[in-house]
């Protein structure tokens, strides 16, 4: 008898690889190129779940137009945005050549 596995049930190596993956390409991807990344590592199934669940988390963020835009680097909930995440190079420039300004913190 085999043993069955579920195919949409992640674990904790699951979530770091992916992490770790993404930290690790610039600029960040965009949701429809994740399976392409994970090609070989994760079903496609496993990088929907653990992107959903990461933005849940506020882990990742993700634009109205698809882009990962930021990925925080630690678990320090105290921290500023700014302190504790990383931005992509687009999403910077944007904001520069927009001028916009963030909230002051108290």
């Amino acid at each position: 008898m085999t043993k069955k596995t579920i195919a949409n049930q992640i674990t904790e190596q699951e979530i770091e690889l992916f992490l770790m993956t993404l930290r690790g390409i610039t600029p960040y991807p965009k949701i429809r190129d994740l399976n392409k990344v994970f090609k070989n590592k994760l079903s496609p199934i496993k990088v929907n779940i653990i992107l959903r669940y990461l933005e849940r988390f506020k882990t990742v963020e993700v634009d109205l137009d698809g882009n990962v835009i930021w990925i925080r680097e630690n678990d320090n909930y105290e921290a500023a945005l700014h302190e504790r995440a990383t931005f992509s190079s687009e999403f910077i420039e944007y904001i520069k050549t927009n001028k916009i300004d963030l909230p002051a913190e108290d």
